[in-house]
């Protein structure tokens, strides 16, 4: 089998080809595993997805489903983000460091425990469907661009403590914006032969559940053969989709009027993410319902229930976001913030945006495409949004530094929208819904760019090694 491993900061997922059926098919069906989890108690269900969170309870661990929503209510027995613990070379990544909110003595983990125990899981899931052992596979699996060399060895680690990369078998790692650009291509393979020229430089803007990560790509094109270079690559920041979930929902909670408890606020922000996809997809749904349960003897009479409306959640997605902004603007960095003393490097400010922002005036590189992915990108009127701050602020400006000719005041001559369905991951897609979106402007000329590295570089660990 052929297989891939989506290890994601929010959700982790596997996807296999079939070698007999892939003998005689150009496009060759590709199958997702099921994946058995507990998602309440004695209640186990197969899910397209791992939720990539570990649960404490008593001397049971717990991982998936049933993971994440305890460890909304119990945040001292609850790991998540081990992806991004990975990356923090401020601590020993080694250590048992996990969970970071529990006193000292409650720190079991690793994140390359943790992270191996994601693994673990689903290479279980694996061997009960196939009847072989996921070590027995050649294995892909996916890391951000952004990660250094001691992460990418982690991560490798992790693989190895869940029984990959097993004799003989080759443990591959593709960095997720190669794995998204092959993923578009594999989708739209004749459209990409015309669209995608040489020398182009593609924005690869993804922006999950809990992480952003920009990538810039250069296309090398010679007759039929095309080939892809990293030219630039940001920082891994934790700053994603959830982010607008806890903002919609910190917003109901005051509409409330009333202090919720902890397994409320857990109900509400699910809510709260249904309603904001709701909202965002339809520009005739006014507002949604939200209801939150009482508690105790109290459940169904103390029940409380308000309305999301329409215009808090562009305002907040669009203004809070992704506002327009220059290509000077930066990030704005609050010392103040409460995130700084929850042991990862989040982010202080929610603008997407002004990250992009910063990231292309670091690159010095003005993009002839974007190419969108992740799950926040999943309403497309925030993937508009994207390309018309692009445009109109970032790349006008940039070509403006560099002399090449700007777009105009008639803005885009021509887009082209090419859509791919890509696999459930960390952003939380869903089958049949656009995952990968290319828009793309006309050539205004290439420029070269020193110190680039293939993109999609594997790390082989080596047959067996």
């Amino acid at each position: 089998m052929a297989v891939g491993i989506d290890l994601g900061t929010t959700n982790s997922a596997l996807s296999f080809v079939d070698p007999a059926e892939a003998a005689d098919a150009d496009f060759p069906p590709i199958h997702v595993l099921e994946i058995p989890q507990v998602v309440a108690p004695a209640r186990t269900e197969p899910r397209r997805t791992l939720p990539s969170f570990l649960y404490l309870e008593g001397s049971e661990t717990f991982v998936g489903t049933y993971a994440r929503e305890q460890g909304a209510l119990a945040p001292t027995k609850s790991v998540y983000a081990a992806k991004s613990w990975l990356s923090n070379a401020e601590v020993d990544r080694t250590a048992k460091i996990l969970p970071w909110d529990a006193p000292e003595a409650g720190r079991l983990f690793s994140p390359v425990e943790v992270s191996g125990k994601y693994l673990s899981h689903i290479a279980q899931a694996w061997q009960d469907q196939q009847g072989t052992a996921l070590g027995d596979q050649d294995v892909v699996l996916t890391v951000p661009a952004s990660f250094d060399e001691e992460a990418r060895e982690l991560t490798v680690a992790a693989a190895k403590e869940a029984g990959l990369g097993g004799e003989g078998r080759k443990l591959t790692l593709i960095e997720e914006p190669a794995a998204a650009f092959y993923s578009w291509i594999a989708n739209h393979l004749s459209q990409s032969q015309k669209s995608l020229t040489d020398g182009m430089n593609v924005l690869v803007c993804d922006v999950g559940g809990g992480t952003s990560d920009f990538t810039l790509i250069r296309v090398n094109r010679t007759g039929d053969r095309v080939e892809f270079t990293r030219t630039a690559v940001g920082k891994h920041l934790l700053l994603g989709g959830d982010n607008l979930d806890l903002t919609l929902a910190w917003l109901a909670e005051s509409k409330l009027g009333k202090q919720l408890s902890l397994r409320q606020r857990s109900a509400l922000r699910r809510q709260c993410a249904a309603a904001k996809e709701k909202l965002l997809a339809s520009d005739t749904l006014p507002s949604v319902e939200i209801t939150v349960l009482g508690g105790g003897s109290s459940l169904i009479g103390g029940s409380m229930k308000t309305q999301l409306m329409r215009e808090e959640a562009l305002e907040l997605a669009l203004e809070g976001f992704l506002p327009a902004c220059a290509l000077s603007d930066k990030p704005q960095d609050d010392k103040r913030s409460v995130f700084r003393e929850l042991g990862l490097p989040y982010v202080s400010d929610p603008a997407v945006t002004r990250h992009l922002a910063a990231f292309l005036e670091s690159a010095h590189t003005a993009p002839d495409a974007i190419l969108f992915n992740g799950g926040f990108f999943i309403p497309a009127l925030l993937r508009q949004r994207v390309a018309d701050v692009v445009e109109r602020e970032l790349v006008r400006q940039e070509a403006s530094h560099s002399g090449e000719p700007g777009f105009g005041s008639g803005g885009l001559r021509r887009r082209c929208v090419l859509r791919a369905c890509a696999l459930d991951g960390p952003g939380r897609h869903r089958a049949g819904r656009p995952a990968a979106d290319l828009l793309h402007w006309p050539r205004r000329g290439a420029r070269g760019v020193s110190g680039a590295a293939r993109v999609g570089r594997g790390h082989d660990a080596g047959a067996g090694s």
